[in-house]
């Protein structure tokens, strides 16, 4: 399940889609937050896939700790072949809070109400989300949820060594994101950490749960889960009506890691794209639109793109002179280009 292959820069809008006006999104408060029980659920989901992005050893390891009634119970989580980070699933079975350690995360599994759960499921019904998973988990909820609590704990013994490994990442990765959004780069990371969305005429376009066209706010504080999991774990969670309420992104670095692949330091490039780091990097001395094009190897038109992306996000200033426009690095611009230089 991954992201459609597109021309790196070009954006492709989902459809149908829900939509998000950019003026709101800068006014809402962004919060990324480390939790391990979004990872665990996205991990154990992908293991039972019948067509699993996991390595074959992290899924074995997750399997072998299973019992027979565990796989039942984890049943509903399975990975669809949803190709665009929509598939849903009940807000309540992920009670993710920032700095919660996973036994935390399974006591407050424990305190769900299971009338809570079974009107969740209803009311995403009601909404036209995909629950056909989820109905036999509505006629009996609190059953479910003590079997669900235990089995999420037997599999989290094997997914445990590979969290601790790699908290070193997750923290990097807050600090990552914590730049860019107090640089007022909200609207510009969002489509970076999300493969399945798209900005197209100052709109933040996401994939609709329900399969029709319709609109999004955020109401109070939008959620960032950074996931240790493959990009198919990708995804966002609405009130079952308009109010968007979290994101949940894949962590490259660390699925790498998993994998064996060499682990490279946080980047700018990770950021922003590899051409918006090229450019910022290149603009050490300014530098004429049609330079930067020749740079990228690019269109014209395609170098406006990126440098009007980098443009809204505070981080170079256009200005023409003559037949030639004139791109400078702003001083935002250069202090995130040094921050990425330090790391």
């Amino acid at each position: 399940m991954a992201p459609a292959s597109v021309p790196s820069g070009v954006p492709r809008a989902p459809s149908p889609a829900q939509r998000l006006a950019l003026a709101d999104l800068r006014r809402a408060v962004i919060a990324p937050i480390v939790s391990p029980l979004p990872t665990a659920v996205a991990l154990v989901g992908d293991a039972l896939a019948d067509r699993s992005c996991s390595p074959a050893g992290l899924r074995r390891a997750v399997v072998a700790q299973l019992r027979a009634r565990d796989v039942a119970a984890l049943a509903p989580l399975r990975a669809s072949g949803r190709a665009d980070g929509a598939d849903g699933r009940p807000n309540e079975i992920v009670p993710a809070s920032a700095g919660a350690s996973m036994e935390q995360e399974l006591e407050a599994l424990a305190a769900i109400d299971p009338g809570a759960l079974a009107r969740s499921i209803q009311a995403a019904s009601d909404a036209g989300h995909p629950v056909a998973q989820w109905r036999p988990v509505a006629r009996d909820p609190a059953r479910w949820l003590r079997a669900y609590a235990e089995a999420l704990r037997r599999a989290w013994s094997a997914l445990e060594p590979f969290w601790t490994r790699c908290s070193g990442l997750l923290d990097r990765e807050l600090e990552r994101v914590g730049v860019a959004l107090a640089h007022g780069a909200g609207p510009e990371l969002l489509p970076q950490l999300f493969p399945y969305c798209a900005v197209v005429d100052g709109e933040l376009l996401v994939p609709s749960h329900s399969g029709e066209h319709g609109r999004v706010r955020v109401a109070g504080t939008l959620l960032l889960h950074p996931l240790l999991a493959p990009v198919s774990a990708s995804g966002w969670t609405d009130d079952y009506r308009d109010v968007w309420l979290s994101l949940r992104y894949a962590l490259p670095t660390a699925w790498r890691a998993l994998t064996g692949e060499h682990l490279p330091p946080a980047s700018l490039m990770a950021l922003v794209g590899p051409q918006r780091a090229r450019i910022l990097e290149r603009l050490d001395e300014p530098a004429t639109a049609g330079a930067l094009a020749e740079l990228l190897h690019a269109v014209p038109s395609m170098a406006s793109h990126h440098l009007r992306a980098l443009e809204l996000a505070g981080l170079v200033t256009r200005t023409r002179a003559g037949r030639h426009v004139r791109v400078r690095r702003t001083a935002r611009g250069t202090e995130l280009v040094a921050l990425y230089e330090r790391l």
